[in-house]
């Protein structure tokens, strides 16, 4: 069996929370984490999560950025819980409106997903449905 490791850019950031809302560390360039990320054995890809800033959203360009540090999109992930939009829930939320973007969400994340020939779409609710 081939075991397939990936990661987050989130995995190099600067680790804020409620406590220290500045983070514990300096958050780095997209392309030092990228460097810290090709060094890694084994590590092949990238979770992506959409929208996908601080990455390119050109499919090609994003393609091409990977390639230079030897990694690809493993995993596409619709990002629905870090706004506040999302503070009661993004697919069991009782307001139709932000449940119909949260769909749209996750219909552009999989076709992004598609153009980007990740190896899956991984829909992670976070605290949806429990806050």
């Amino acid at each position: 069996m081939e075991l397939k490791v990936d990661a987050h850019l989130w995995c190099l950031g600067s680790y804020s929370e409620r406590y220290v809302p500045q983070g514990y560390y300096d958050d780095m360039s997209l392309e030092k984490k990228l460097d810290i990320f090709s060094k890694i054995e084994g590590l092949t890809g990238l979770v992506v999560f959409y929208p996908t800033d601080p990455l390119p959203a050109d499919p090609d360009r994003l393609i091409r950025l990977l390639e230079n540090y030897n990694l690809k999109v493993s995993v596409m992930e619709p990002e629905v819980w870090s706004d506040r939009k999302w503070r009661n829930g993004a697919f069991s939320t009782t307001d139709p409106g932000i449940r119909k973007e949260a769909i749209k969400r996750l219909k552009e994340s999989i076709d992004l997903g598609k153009a980007l020939k990740a190896d899956s779409v991984l829909l992670w609710p976070a605290h949806d449905g429990f806050d």
